[in-house]
């Protein structure tokens, strides 16, 4: 396509404005990471906390295409219990049905879950500035998830589950022996040790290491901006995930409203949150590439307009010097 063509062609796909629209850019982030996920696979990798990143990636690939499918909606039929024993011919027989709909809340509980993993990637892989602080964090996140696995042992008898009790125990301890033999750990101060020795004998991996201070317990809503992620547009976003992925008042009422016959409000919050999802998405295929460098030849084979739409999100929200492409331009006079 001219230059022209390929303007209209992604300016109208990136806007979101339609169900459709939506549904073929999820879809190009599906088939990116798709391909990854077969061609980048089998990859050397040199230690643990690789391989599990390559596992994200196929996580998030899953909830990518899920979302995708929420899209179609669902519709339901289905006759009264009275109705069922009269038969379809009997007087007073009723049908009940309801209309193709999305649910957005659940949109947002799935899109929920990719602004997690996203954090969880940037806070252990990206947002440390050495290797060693990049293992801390991970063998920090272990950690976590190991304690958090231990209370399911709690009165166990099976002998191969306290052997598993055991080794995940011993898995723990070394983890936490490594951390306090790293240079970074013996170079903190006392205050800052202690700050890790805290996590260590609890829980918790969302930590920022600085040279002079070491921030711990950060919350979803802030690990956005160790990432650069800090437009207006996406303030509170992780409140507004959260309101819907648990019951309440705001949920409640936002539903009542939502499917409206003369004003059916689901699609705008639909095409919302695939603005959240799709731009979570960039950043995270970014991001993914530094790690990986070998990904970005990947990347570069796709058509000009798919490296566009890709990237578009992530420039748009984080400035040019995250943009991991050069396709853009083809777009300037």
């Amino acid at each position: 396509m001219d230059q022209k063509e390929l303007k209209d062609y992604c300016t109208s796909l990136v806007s979101l404005s339609t169900l459709e629209d939506c549904k073929i850019v999820i879809e190009k982030f599906s088939r990116f990471l798709m391909v990854v996920v077969n061609k980048h696979h089998y990859e050397d990798i040199h230690k643990q906390s690789e391989a599990d990143l390559k596992v994200i990636l196929q996580m998030l690939l899953s909830k990518t295409l899920y979302i995708n499918q929420l899209l179609d909606g669902i519709d339901y039929k289905c006759d009264d219990f009275v109705s069922c024993k009269l038969g379809e011919d009997c007087y007073g027989h009723e049908t009940f049905a309801l209309n193709r709909i999305i649910d957005p809340t659940i949109v947002a509980m799935q899109v929920r879950a990719v602004f997690e993993m996203l954090c969880t990637f940037e806070i252990i892989y990206c947002v440390p500035d050495t290797d060693e602080k990049k293992d801390i964090i991970y063998y920090l996140f272990q950690n976590e998830g190991l304690r958090y696995q231990s209370r399911l042992y709690s009165g166990v008898t099976d002998s191969k589950l306290i052997e598993q009790k055991d080794e995940e125990q011993k898995q723990i301890d070394e983890n936490v022996s490594f951390i306090k033999s790293t240079q970074v750990y013996k170079e903190l101060s006392l205050e800052n040790q202690k700050k890790i020795d805290k996590i260590l004998n609890g829980k918790g991996y969302r930590v920022n290491i600085q040279e002079k201070n070491v921030e711990t317990g950060i919350s979803w809503e802030n690990i956005p901006e160790l990432f650069n992620l800090k437009h207006s547009l996406l303030d509170n976003i992780y409140t507004h995930f959260s309101t819907y992925a648990h019951p309440s008042y705001i949920s409640i009422r936002n539903y009542g409203v939502m499917f409206d016959v003369e004003n059916p409000k689901f699609l705008e919050f639909a095409k919302m949150e695939i603005m959240f999802c799709v731009t979570l998405l960039s950043i995270f295929i970014g991001d993914y590439m530094k790690v990986f460098p070998a990904v970005k030849e990947i990347y570069l084979t796709m058509d000009t307009e798919d490296q566009i739409i890709l990237n578009f999100y992530n420039k748009m929200f984080r400035g040019d010097d995250y943009s991991y492409s050069e396709a853009w331009k083809s777009l300037d006079d």
